[in-house]
């Protein structure tokens, strides 16, 4: 694995788990859903992670 792509990696996991639009994200969804909050911050992080993923994959490969 290049050093470009493992510093996108790292940089895309502190991305997902660091700033406080996170909790503004998730805050709302929690409260409105109701379903255990853990739950809900692993589905939306989840799919934050995975855009990030692509845009960094499709940024490196053009």
């Amino acid at each position: 694995m290049g050093f470009p792509i493992l510093a996108g990696l790292v940089a895309l996991l502190l991305h997902v788990v660091s700033g406080p639009d996170r909790l503004a994200a998730i805050t709302p969804l929690s409260i409105e859903i109701r379903q255990k909050v853990w739950k809900v911050g692993l589905v939306w992080g989840f799919g934050h992670f995975l855009k990030v993923l692509i845009r960094l994959l499709v940024g490196y490969y053009q």
